[in-house]
C-alpha cells in the first residue's frame, strides 16, 4: 500500500492515540448518569509523607449507595455533583465534567502526540525522518519503506 506522507502520519496518529481514546469512548458508551453529593473531605497519606485532600462523593445506583473519591476543587461538601458510572460496576465512577472524564486520558496521550507532531512538522532543512512530498510504502519486506519525492513520481 502506497501512502502519502500525510496519510502515513494519520495512520500513525490513529495507531498511537487509539489505545488511549478507544477505551474511554467504550467506558462512556457503557456508563450511566446520576447526581451525587459531596459527602465529606477525605485525606490520604502518601508515601512521601504528604497528606492530600479529596472530596468523597456519594450517589445512588439502583438500590445501592456508592462512594468514590472525586478530584477537582470545583465542588464542596453538600454540592450536587454530576456523576458517570459503569452500569455493571458502579464503583467505577467519575465526576461528569470534561476534566473529570478526559483529563487523565489527555495527559497520558500528550507525549505520543507531541512526538508525532514534532516528527510531522520537522522542516526540510533539518532532514526529517520522512521527507516532505515523499511517499511511504507499507508492505511485507521491508514493512515500511520511504520513497523519496524524486523516485515517487516514477512509481
Amino acid at each position: 500500500m502506497l501512502l502519502t506522507r500525510n496519510q502515513f502520519f494519520l495512520v500513525l496518529l490513529i495507531l498511537l492515540l487509539g489505545p488511549f481514546y478507544v477505551p474511554r469512548f467504550l467506558w462512556l458508551i457503557h456508563s450511566g448518569k446520576a447526581t451525587g453529593r459531596g459527602w465529606f473531605v477525605g485525606h490520604t497519606l502518601e508515601m512521601q509523607g504528604n497528606v492530600t485532600q479529596h472530596l468523597v462523593i456519594i450517589f445512588k445506583a439502583a438500590n445501592d449507595s456508592v462512594f468514590f473519591n472525586g478530584g477537582g476543587r470545583k465542588f464542596h461538601v453538600g454540592d450536587p455533583i454530576p456523576v458517570r458510572y459503569q452500569k455493571d460496576n458502579p464503583s467505577d465512577a467519575r465526576i461528569n465534567t470534561f476534566s473529570g472524564i478526559w483529563e487523565d486520558t489527555l495527559i497520558n496521550s500528550l507525549l505520543p502526540l507531541l512526538t508525532l507532531l514534532i516528527l510531522y512538522i520537522t522542516p526540510a532543512r533539518f532532514d526529517p525522518l520522512i521527507p516532505w512530498k515523499a511517499r511511504v510504502r507499507l508492505g511485507v519486506k521491508p514493512f515500511i519503506k520511504i520513497i523519496p519525492h524524486d523516485t515517487a513520481s516514477q512509481h
